[in-house]
């Protein structure tokens, strides 16, 4: 089958957000993609052996659904008859594969989507293993509360347990720093210059 010839693709369903990091633990099974990936091979299977005989299937096609117009159009009009042959056979074609091939984008992205849930999941559990003083979800609602946007950014690009293991790591730092406070303060005078000129420098969001 010719690459040139368009194939009309069915619009992608939006990709589901991730759930929170603390959603369906307990339940792998729902992450599981194993009937999705069997039939995306039965479908590249279909497809494979489609696409092998689709020029003689589309020769066939084409011989035995000419019209007496279209064949008087090959000897007045040479160039609009082809242009109809390749209509007609681009529609043999999504007749054939193209919703063969809609279905293969679509079990790829539910496929894509349940690894997405697995590998949260699986973070989860790994921190939750190695963290017993504070859970994923009161970690993820410090982040969204006290992180900066440039730090959301780059714990975006991280792992799913890297980017946990960020987090935490900016919770026992900022921990550690709001109970050490007092005590610089304690027996000392600070006026509000002072005050400000400490937020501006060394100000935990100024400095992550």
């Amino acid at each position: 089958m010719p690459e040139d010839i368009p194939m009309q693709q069915k619009p992608q369903a939006k990709t589901p957000q991730p759930p929170a990091y603390n959603a369906g633990v307990g339940d792998s099974a729902m992450y599981d993609a194993t009937a999705e990936i069997q039939e995306l091979e039965g479908l590249q299977n279909e497809i494979n052996q489609l696409e092998l005989s689709i020029e003689e299937n589309g020769a066939d096609f084409l011989a035995n659904n000419l019209s007496e117009q279209e064949q008087d159009l090959f000897f007045d009009n040479p160039k609009e008859f082809f242009k109809q042959m390749m209509t007609k056979l681009n529609t043999f074609y999504n007749e054939q594969i193209g919703s063969k091939k809609g279905r293969m984008q679509e079990l790829q992205g539910k496929i894509k989507e349940k690894e997405t849930y697995a590998n949260l999941d699986k973070a989860q559990k790994a921190f939750e293993e190695t963290h017993k003083d504070i859970s994923v979800e009161e970690l993820m609602a410090y982040a969204q509360e006290e992180l900066p946007p440039r730090v959301h950014r780059e714990i975006a690009q991280m792992p799913p347990l890297d980017a946990l293991n960020a987090i935490y790591e900016h919770y026992k730092k900022n921990s550690s720093e709001a109970q050490s406070l007092p005590k610089q303060a304690q027996g000392t005078e600070l006026d509000a210059q002072s005050i400000d000129t400490k937020m501006s420098s060394d100000d935990y969001f100024n400095r992550v």
